[in-house]
């Protein structure tokens, strides 16, 4: 068995466990898995990612080694310059299982919103932006990363 195939099984035991959990304890849950998830996966990327990192450095994190990214989603990168990069993913394996279970609502708190908790453990400086997903059923996902200039600019 390969590793989609097991990550597979994961999820759709992951999303029946879930289900079955909000019918018990209400949507809220769902929430709750999320914070649960985030404060794992932040102590990995701080483990992985001792200091603040540049945004190439975000960017091969990121997009080449974080959990077989590369491996699962198909991206194009739009703009990458030292202080901001932009780059819009038109394919998603984690999208495609979580919308062919049905499971869109969990997919997007476990899988999507973790770039939200993850951000600050790249670089506290990164503002991390996003306004459309795969997983919400849109025809990409829009990721900016942003480091502000740590000194004010000059006039």
């Amino acid at each position: 068995m390969n590793w989609k195939e097991l990550e597979t099984k994961y999820v759709e035991e992951r999303v029946a466990i879930m289900r079955h959990l909000v019918k018990i304890y209400g949507s809220g849950v769902i929430e709750e898995a999320r914070k649960a998830k985030a404060e794992v996966i932040c102590r990995r990327v701080k483990r992985c990612l001792p200091q603040p990192a540049d945004m190439e450095r975000i960017y091969q994190f990121v997009f080449r080694e974080f959990e077989r990214v590369n491996e699962v989603i198909e991206y194009e990168v739009m703009e990458r310059l030292p202080t901001f990069m932009e780059i819009k993913v038109t394919g998603c394996w984690w999208a495609d299982l979580y919308r062919r279970l049905g499971a869109e609502d969990i997919g997007y708190e476990l899988v999507c919103r973790m770039d939200f908790d993850w951000a600050p453990y790249l670089n506290p400086r990164l503002k991390f932006t996003r306004t459309k997903t795969l997983m919400q059923g849109d025809d990409h996902c829009d990721h900016t990363y942003e480091l502000p200039s740590s000194s004010p600019p000059k006039r």
